[in-house]
């Protein structure tokens, strides 16, 4: 009667549960059901459901309200096929729903397209799509647990145990080797398997850790200790029994070495477990594959040697192991390899240090005779010694590079010199808001006729981002034009709304209501600044997800940045500025900054990082990067000399020559011959010198396209395009950025560009390409745009200027600044040539004479046209038409703001 109820119980439960998912599973929206009559097209009553009308209505239910999930249930009552708890009885209904709605929240949250049929995750799955994943797969898994009983997860588990132990045993059984020799095997015991006997009458084996064997006398291997507790218990044998066993299928009676221990063991479970051994021992030698070599259990060996001292087998050894010591060897009963082998490992250890030497030697030095970079000789570099000593080299070394002494006692800032605010920039998310936040702007959208989901929020310590997926046939140009109505009715500051790349997704940025600082320490103390890849690490901020962005100078390799007043221009270069003062000793890095505006990098004056106190008239930029251009062009030089195509590679072959005492030189043109007229050359030999990475900064740039456009715009298009190799780089940032200052030219080679908020699109297009930077909050919000497009939004380190001083402060403690003198005099003649264009006033210079013949013969006296005309500055050319004037040749500025030519 028990048998019928319970066959009774078993065919209910499957019923139902074929019912259910048959019902879901073959759902079709244009069945006859509650709250549907059918589509149009199809006749009133028509139901396609397999379970027929019953399985419309109930499908039509379950699909609207959990959509996909609605095949849950189904699957859940198979677990009434089993005897359940009495718990687990009473709150199935409620483990059922909390398993179904954690279901149809997750499908709803990803939107797959296999489950849009269904409707995703139904009207349950909507209303739940707003949880974190993490929340819904533990309740999913909760409520799994609470309905269907502890007993069949732990069911599969056990299964799961096995078929993984059973794949451990096969692995660890290893392969079969077979030598090259017929009659000859060699099996390396595995640490898990037991050695037995052998065949051989009077002989035993050698506990050692590989033995080599007769093929025909192969050992018998039991299984783990586990396996053979599994094999005995299973027929009725001991525990202590099945541990201690050991079988011998290979060796006849009477030679298993071990028999006398085991003497009172019944034969007839011996049998036993020697048929149930040689079936697993068929599986593994089936293939005869080769062993892998293990080594045998330390205690294994510990329990061999003990068992065997007693044992008769163990005085007389026959097998040996099969890697041996020379010292055990007889050389004259061995064969002629052996004996040539152990001779070689003896003359090995005499010669081991030559051999060392000279491995040293090849990895420090450079090959005789295979080298472009004509490394002297030890006696060419001894007979050159006191001339090297005499030569200047190029000066920029003699007065600016460190001694080895500072550059050991140099010592970089500490973290502790900055403040530290992370207390008051770390606060928690408050989640109930960001929620609210999100479905209030899904509404918005609604409102303007913008249709879709909001599939992701990222919450940053500046703006949240709102992952907007727009239905389809909605275009992107519509949804950015709706940016200002967007934050007007987010009550919004500004919405910056653009395109993901890559992705069908558009991004909505919306200031967060508490914005937080974002904190240079910690920053400095992140894993992204402390990755020793980066050579020139600059530090930008952090993103909208919070995680910090540092970025490498030498990869960019220029950067151009714009910004009103009041952006966090300033702040910002001075974060990147320290961020190269935190990492790189004078050294490794050499600064030249140019400040039109002489007060934003004064404060760096006198730091021993600097080529050059910091430049602050226009004239003298232009000399500087005159000189900067000039530096780039020797160092080219240089490269090419020794055969490298970077400065990387410069550093790493001077490093190299250091290392082993090796001169490089290159031949150089000194001059003519007086008598012939054929030049000069004469081999120069290069300093075992590294070149320092070299930072252009220049703070205000409009400023300088005013005073000299032209050649400012020269020097810097120059440097751009080919100062990278030579390791030299330019920060370069303006408030105005108009296309009289950020020319295509510049634009063209500074790939890399920020922008902080500036005051129009235009200025924005100007920059970026693109629209945008107009609608950021300030203080430090920016758009970084890397080599690509690739446009990316970060919020800027806030550093004070009393956490600059002290930086400054600690450098200048460590050793004086070191002045390069071909800068200065870079310098002095550039005021020398502005002295004499002022003074200009000789009536027998040709340049006034052409001037003069060009204004009387075009009739036209601007200072512009004149300008053209001679291809000279605006400062000299005006100075041309004053002297005109003065002489009576053309009249003053009439009212029309005209000259007119005097007859």
């Amino acid at each position: 009667m028990k048998y019928i109820a319970g066959l009774f119980r078993f065919c209910v439960v499957l019923s139902l549960v074929v019912f259910l998912e048959a019902s879901v599973i073959t759902y079709n929206a244009c069945d006859s059901a509650l709250n549907s009559t059918g589509c149009i097209g199809t006749a009133a009553g028509e139901v396609s459901n397999l379970m027929g009308t019953a399985g419309a209505y109930l499908a039509d239910v379950l699909v609207q309200l959990f959509g996909m999930a609605g095949v849950v249930p189904g699957i859940l009552t198979l677990a009434w096929l089993q005897k359940l708890p009495k718990f687990v009885r009473r709150i199935y209904i409620p483990a059922l729903c909390l398993v179904t709605v954690s279901i149809a929240g997750i499908l709803a949250k990803f939107s797959f397209k296999a489950t849009s049929v269904f409707h995703y995750g139904g009207f349950v799955g909507q209303k739940f799509e707003s949880f974190s994943l993490i929340t819904l797969i533990v309740s999913a898994s909760i409520g799994i647990f609470s309905s269907i009983g502890w007993q069949v997860p732990v069911f599969f588990a056990r299964i799961l145990v096995k078929l993984l132990s059973r794949l451990r045993l096969r692995v660890s059984a290893g392969r079969l080797k077979d030598n090259e020799s017929n009659n000859v095997s060699e099996i390396t015991v595995p640490t898990s398997y037991v050695m037995h006997g052998v065949n051989t009458a009077g002989e035993g084996t050698s506990p050692l850790k590989d033995h080599t064997l007769n093929k025909d006398h192969a050992l018998n291997i039991v299984q783990d200790d586990d396996v053979r507790e599994h094999i005995a218990v299973e027929h009725g044998q001991h525990r202590e029994y099945a541990n201690t066993k050991i079988i011998n299928t290979f060796a006849p009676s009477g030679h298993y070495g071990y028999e006398e221990k085991f003497h009172g063991v019944p034969e007839q479970e011996d049998s036993v477990i020697e048929e149930q051994y040689e079936k697993d021992q068929d599986e593994f030698f089936d293939e005869e594959e080769e062993f892998d070599d293990c080594e045998l259990d330390d205690s294994f060996e510990e329990d061999c040697e003990d068992d065997m001292e007693d044992s008769p087998l163990h005085d007389e050894p026959r097998y040996e192991a099969s890697s041996t010591r020379c010292d055990d060897v007889d050389i004259a009963g061995e064969d002629e390899e052996d004996v040539a082998l152990c001779q070689d490992e003896e003359e090995y250890d005499e010669d081991d240090w030559d051999i060392d030497d000279k491995e040293e030697d090849e990895e420090c030095g450079i090959k005789e005779g295979s080298s472009s970079l004509n490394a002297l000789e030890p006696d060419e570099d001894d007979a050159l010694e006191e001339e090297y000593e005499e030569e200047e080299g190029y000066e920029e070394d003699d007065d600016a590079s460190y001694n080895q002494e500072e550059v050991r006692n140099f010592t970089l800032p500490h973290v502790e010199l900055l403040e530290d605010r992370r207390e008051h920039a770390q606060d928690d998310v408050d989640d109930s808001a960001y929620k609210n936040e999100s479905e209030e702007l899904y509404e918005v959208l609604k409102d303007f006729g913008v249709y879709g989901k909001i599939i992701d929020v990222r919450y940053g310590p500046v703006v949240t981002l709102y992952e907007f997926e727009p239905s389809a046939g909605t275009k992107s140009s519509r949804i950015i034009g709706l940016s200002d109505d967007i934050a007007r009715s987010m009550s919004a500051l500004s919405t910056r709304i653009s395109v993901v790349p890559g992705r069908n997704v558009m991004g909505i940025e919306l200031p967060n209501r508490n914005r937080k600082m974002v904190v240079l320490r910690d920053l400095i103390e992140s894993k992204e600044y402390l990755d020793r890849d980066l050579k020139l690490p600059i530090i930008l901020g952090k993103g909208i997800d919070g995680e910090p962005v540092v970025g490498d100078l030498t990869k960019m390799p220029h950067l151009l940045i714009a910004g009103t007043t009041g952006s966090g221009k300033s702040v910002g270069i001075n974060t990147m500025i320290l961020s190269l003062l935190y990492r790189l000793t004078p050294d490794q890095c050499r600064m030249i900054m140019i400040d039109p505006k002489v007060l934003e990098l004064s404060v760096y004056d006198n730091i021993p990082h600097l080529l050059t106190p910091v430049v602050t008239e226009a004239k003298k930029a232009v000399a500087v990067l005159k000189w900067v251009v000039a530096e780039m062009e020797e160092r080219y030089r240089l490269m090419s000399a020794v055969g490298v195509r970077n400065i990387t590679g410069y550093n790493e072959k001077i490093a190299e020559a250091a290392c082993c005492g090796e001169v490089f030189r290159r031949t150089v043109q000194t001059g003519y011959d007086k008598d012939s007229g054929e030049p000069i050359f004469e081999q120069e030999k290069i300093k075992n010198i590294t070149l320092p990475y070299i930072v252009v900064i220049v703070d205000e740039m409009a400023d300088l396209m005013i005073v000299s456009g032209k050649e400012i715009e020269s020097s810097i298009q120059r440097l751009s395009q080919m100062a990278r190799a030579a390791g030299i780089h330019i920060i370069m940032a303006t408030q105005r950025p108009s296309v009289d200052v950020i020319t295509g030219v510049i634009k063209a080679n500074f790939p890399t560009r920020i922008s902080f908020s500036v005051t129009s699109r235009v200025d924005s297009r100007t920059i970026l390409g693109e629209q945008g930077a107009e609608q950021l909050l300030g203080m430090g919000d920016m758009l970084y745009m890397v080599a690509g497009g690739k446009i990316r939004r970060i919020h800027g380190a806030f550093v004070s200027d009393n956490e600059v001083q002290d930086v400054v402060n600690h450098l200048r403690m460590q050793c004086k600044p070191r002045y390069v003198e071909g800068i200065a005099r870079a310098l002095d003649s550039s005021v020398g040539d502005e002295i004499s264009t002022e003074n200009f006033d000789g009536k027998d210079d040709a340049l006034y004479e052409k001037a003069v013949s060009v204004v009387l013969r075009d009739r036209k006296t601007s200072v512009s046209y004149v300008q053209r005309q001679l291809r000279i500055g605006y400062n000299r050319a005006a100075n041309i038409v004053e002297r005109m004037e003065r002489e009576g040749i053309i009249t003053e500025v009439g009212h029309l703001g005209k000259r007119e030519i005097v007859d």
